[in-house]
């Protein structure tokens, strides 16, 4: 999937016909629906076994909301639908959870919203429901003007591989897990889902989800917005050296022409012991670690590097489709320093990239006990 996405993002960069513009689009838009299938399966599989452990870092709520909408804004556009939202001015601005859960469930909503709305709008609502000096409860509602949903279907929609309706899969297809997904995942989130919904009228889904209260500090990070960072990379770090390690041959061509889109001319290394050997003889500022590889695999490389005296500091960059709480615990705990769930966005590797070499050479270090 990684390769299938990459590429498809690379002849989108090379100035298509429209026509194959939109060829493009539709097998970017497949292999991404397809890729969404496997994530729903693996996190149901994840729920059921009980090994779904939740992250929790500062957020905003404002920011999930913003980043939920921005994925259906274009969609929305091309169906004429209003699209609006509205942020309770009593949550407080930083809380902490599990961003990327919360912003599964909400995008899960606002994609439902945007396939069974034809005319009409779609309003995204965040509700304090309580709060006390170190917890709050906040109650996200999406509403629509969509087909809705029959009270005698209501039941059976938060239940895996149901959509009510089995005509509403025949038209609208599914897997029926989403929504299921969404119930377990608020739960484990101390919350609770729900829905309002008049056939021909519209529905209104709505999950709550307990916070933790973040420091209110703005750090000077915060209040910086890099509006391109692949023209950053290429005017400030183009020299840098940076070493790309990965056996995947279409990977590589991928990974290795997105870098050069951003002045950068990675190095390859096609394992880990190649990738050890060619950081002793000349080090260099990132590493890109792949984590699946013959001969030495990325655990084992980093752990190698590590122990070399230009090894110690340079940040390493986990690029891994296991991305579970787990695996990205094991990426940490032997040092490395970051990690990259495939398939990626462009823009997510350049970013990444930048805040690494920003940090400069010491990056890498562990922190101090």
């Amino acid at each position: 999937m990684n390769a299938i996405i990459g590429l498809t993002q690379l002849l989108l960069r090379d100035d298509p016909t429209l026509k194959q513009h939109r060829r493009l689009d539709k097998l970017s838009g497949a292999a991404k629906h397809l890729l969404a299938i496997i994530n729903d399966l693996l996190d149901i599989s994840r729920i059921e076994a009980e090994c779904m452990p939740l992250d929790s870092a500062d957020l905003e709520i404002e920011g999930i909301v913003d980043d939920a909408i921005a994925l259906i804004s274009d969609a929305a556009l091309a169906k004429r639908l209003a699209v609006g939202r509205e942020i309770d001015p009593r949550i407080p601005r930083r809380v902490r959870g599990d961003a990327m859960r919360v912003g599964q469930i909400l995008f899960n909503y606002v994609s439902n919203a945007l396939k069974f709305t034809e005319c009409g709008s779609i309003a995204v609502h965040a509700l304090l429901v309580s709060a006390t000096d170190d917890a709050c409860e906040v109650r996200f509602e999406v509403r629509d003007t969509g087909i809705g949903v029959a009270p005698q279907h209501q039941s059976r929609l938060f239940t895996a591989f149901e959509q009510g309706d089995p005509s509403t899969t025949r038209k609208y297809g599914g897997t029926g897990l989403g929504l299921a997904i969404s119930r377990r995942l608020a739960e484990l989130m101390g919350g609770a889902v729900g829905l309002t919904s008049e056939p021909g009228v519209g529905s209104c889904f709505w999950f709550t989800v307990r916070f933790g209260i973040a420091d209110t500090k703005v750090t000077t990070e915060d209040s910086v917005v890099t509006t391109d960072d692949a023209q950053v990379l290429a005017r400030d770090f183009g020299h840098a050296r940076v070493l790309l390690v990965e056996d995947n041959e279409v990977n590589q061509d991928v990974a290795l022409e997105l870098l050069a889109d951003a002045g950068i001319v990675a190095d390859l290394a096609e394992d880990g012991q190649r990738a050890l050997e060619m950081h002793a003889a000349q080090p260099y500022a990132l590493i890109l670690m792949d984590m699946q590889m013959p001969v030495m695999d990325g655990l084992d490389a980093t752990r190698a590097i590590r122990a070399l005296p230009a090894g110690a500091a340079v940040p390493i960059v986990a690029m891994t489709a296991n991305a579970f709480a787990e695996d990205r615990r094991r990426c940490l705990e032997v040092g490395m320093t970051d990690y990259l769930a495939k398939p990626f966005e462009p823009e997510t590797l350049y970013a990444l990239i930048l805040h690494w070499l920003r940090a400069g050479p010491d990056a890498g270090l562990p922190p101090a006990a």
